[in-house]
């Protein structure tokens, strides 16, 4: 809505007593609009979190009007279990946390909100975010308005990524360990020679590097890991692993 205002200016030297006052019109145009904002991503997908870890990101806000908005945030959160009761939902704390929870957004501008999630119990989260606008002191002009949904946090053992298993294995210390050449008590010969008289290893060897195989539910399904080697050299060799 567009308002169309013509105030008068009336104006006189204080210098000079007597004088005529004058008067001068002026024209005043406004545009009066009702501020929203909206996220930059409809839905946040997070992946997996191991359950007692955290993982932070940022929500982006963008305030695509001609004006400041203020504004105020609230979490609304679901486990998306069919096993669980009702009840125990409810008593659950919200696992996601807002570093801000009000703000205001310049016309035309983004914003970053950065949380913070902290699953508590291993099943699936959503949150449901949304946003109420605000007045210049502080109260609330509207209902709640949906913002975004930050979904699919698997919060299971069995579903860890790549990168977690790879530093559950260590398989950075174990590659570096492979790229060496041996030394001299690994080395063993097909025939008996003066270095080595043993066909087999020492049971004794030293441990080179744990495998942390993390931590399950009791009773829960055993996990199957696959590791591949790959021979990058130009002639075949053999191994054993202790």
């Amino acid at each position: 809505m567009v308002y169309n205002l013509k105030p008068n200016l009336t104006f006189w030297p204080i210098q000079t007593p007597g004088c005529r006052k004058s008067r001068l019109p002026l024209k005043v145009v406004g545009m009066a609009s009702k501020g929203s904002i909206q996220a930059e991503h409809g839905v946040l997908n997070l992946g997996e979190v191991l359950v007692g870890d955290c993982r932070s990101f940022e929500v982006p806000l963008i305030n695509n009007g001609s004006c400041s908005v203020s504004f105020c945030l609230a979490v609304q959160q679901s486990l998306l279990d069919p096993g669980l009761p009702e009840n125990s939902q409810k008593k659950d704390p919200v696992a996601l946390e807002l570093d801000s929870e009000r703000g205001t957004i310049p016309a035309r501008s983004r914003l970053l909100i950065r949380s913070t999630v902290r699953p508590a119990r291993r099943t699936r989260y959503c949150w449901d975010l949304t946003y109420q606008t605000l007045s210049s002191a502080g109260s609330v002009l509207d209902a709640p308005q949906a913002l975004c949904q930050v979904q699919d946090v698997r919060c299971s053992v069995e579903g860890l990524s790549k990168l977690q298993i790879w530093s559950l294995f260590s398989l950075g210390h174990l590659n570096a360990h492979l790229q060496r050449d041996p030394a001299p008590p690994e080395l063993t010969y097909r025939v008996p020679t003066r270095h080595s008289l043993r066909r087999c290893p020492s049971i004794f060897t030293s441990a080179m590097l744990d495998f942390n195989f993390s931590a399950a539910p009791l009773g829960s399904d055993p996990s199957n890991v696959l590791l591949m080697f790959e021979n990058t050299g130009s002639i075949p060799v053999s191994g054993q692993y202790l």
